[in-house]
């Protein structure tokens, strides 16, 4: 199986003169593939989380009465996985205190690092909302009440922090991504020969991955992206043709 290339472009490296397409030749950082040996490339754009906020209201409060919903999150260093919270009420229950203890509940299963939310009891229902380090998580499968999504929120899409915790690293510099930034990423389908796959040891053409990560917000970001688009769009680099790319081997 041929290992992923990775290549992280931070700060100055994350200019114009880190990519270039001249006579057929794709050149990114030092690393040279032929126009040609291009299957696809997809780009993604990074993207900031946004918040999962969630409102549970138990109703039919009974003796033996259940309210329940299942959490599903990925907290700290544990994998995504759904946990269910749920509490069966007494004879002397209201709503309020089927909240309490919800809330009880759920600070119990905090605190053993499977799930981590923020807690607000409004008394006749909870909100439940994502934190800083986990914004994202879904509730379903609500028994026992109502379920309001206020708002179902999304993951980020390629911050550094995400990418370190997989382990992106360059595969020629061994330069890692920076947390607390964010980066575009363009993922290179190639089918390279021996010898083009870096470190792979393929005797023929096989399939290549060449992940490329731009960081954001730098000097050079707009302008190396705006190359890397032109001629994803069959264009030169500086988009003003296609001279450079059709017809060479």
């Amino acid at each position: 199986m041929n290992k992923d290339i990775n290549i992280v472009l931070n700060g100055a490296d994350a200019a114009a003169a880190s990519f270039d397409v001249a006579d057929g030749v794709v050149s990114i950082d030092g690393y040279s593939f032929p126009w040609k040996k291009i299957q696809k490339v997809i780009k993604t754009v990074s993207a900031a989380a946004v918040e999962s906020d969630y409102k549970f209201t138990p109703t039919g409060v009974a003796d033996g009465s259940v309210h329940s919903f299942y959490i599903t999150q990925g907290a700290g260093d544990n994998s995504v996985q759904t946990i269910q919270v749920s509490y069966t009420a007494n004879a002397s229950d209201t709503v309020a205190t089927v909240c309490d203890q919800l809330i009880v509940i759920i600070n119990a299963l905090e605190s053993t690092g499977l799930i981590d939310v923020d807690l607000t009891d409004n008394a006749t229902d909870i909100d439940i909302d994502g934190t800083a380090t986990n914004p994202f998580f879904s509730i379903s499968g609500a028994q026992g009440g109502t379920l309001a999504v206020t708002a179902a929120g999304s993951e980020a899409v390629n911050e550094g922090a995400d990418l370190l915790a997989r382990g992106i690293a360059d595969s020629f510099d061994s330069d890692l991504p920076a947390s607390g930034t964010t980066y575009t990423l363009y993922d290179w389908s190639l089918k390279l020969p021996k010898g083009k796959g870096g470190f792979n040891g393929q005797t023929d053409d096989q399939d290549v991955s060449l992940k490329l990560f731009v960081q954001d917000g730098q000097p050079g970001t707009l302008p190396l992206v705006t190359e890397i688009d032109n001629v994803l769009a069959g264009l030169n680099p500086g988009g003003t043709g296609s001279d450079e790319l059709l017809g060479q081997d």
